[in-house]
């Protein structure tokens, strides 16, 4: 790793990465690999990381659901604000435009994100971002990518940024808000920093 020998808290003596597949299971120490026919019986795989249907509201009524949903395998898109941050104070330039950076990952295989859209106005106005993959200029699919745009804003306080990403695949947050599930996993409504103050 980095042109040393692979360290034991990075997976020593191997390391397998498996591009477009989430790792929210946290599988780190192995012991054996099987293959199988069907999926792992383990907890997180069989009764944790799933998109339970909407109408699967509790504990109860998810029971139906957890042996005839699919474990998630990847992520949807999603952009993430990193500057300026949650409940931040910032002072805006005499331009008026204020530097937002960030990153964003593309869904699965469906890579590489070909758009970031910013907005300081609650979504009604929107910038294109700068998308920078790093000095050889080449998006693979599947790659995240830093992000930065200059976008209009008003001084004041309780102020909101927005940010929206779309991969090659065509998948975008098209939404504030994703549509609701009991863990509430796969969220990629719009990226926000709230509560900013400009001034």
């Amino acid at each position: 790793m980095n042109g040393k020998p692979l360290p034991a808290r990075h997976g020593y003596p191997v390391r397998t990465i498996v591009p477009g597949v989430l790792g929210a299971r946290s599988v780190k120490w192995l012991d054996r690999i099987t293959v199988s026919e069907e999926e792992s019986s383990n907890k997180y795989q069989r009764r944790d990381y799933k998109v339970l249907p909407p109408n699967a509201i509790d504990a109860k009524t998810a029971e139906a659901y957890w042996e005839i949903t699919p474990a998630m395998l990847e992520m949807p898109v999603n952009a993430c604000v990193a500057v300026p941050t949650y409940k931040s104070t910032v002072s805006l330039p005499a331009s008026g435009k204020l530097q937002v950076k960030g990153y964003a990952v593309p869904q699965g295989h469906y890579g590489p994100v070909v758009r970031v859209e910013v907005s300081g106005d609650e979504g009604q106005t929107w910038v294109d971002a700068e998308l920078d993959y790093g000095p050889t200029e080449l998006a693979s699919k599947w790659s995240w990518v830093l992000w930065q745009a200059q976008i209009n804003m008003e001084k004041g306080s309780g102020k909101k940024i927005f940010a929206r990403a779309t991969d090659k695949g065509g998948n975008t947050q098209a939404l504030e808000k994703s549509q609701w599930n009991l863990r509430g996993v796969a969220y990629n409504g719009y990226e926000a920093v709230f509560d900013l103050t400009v001034v």
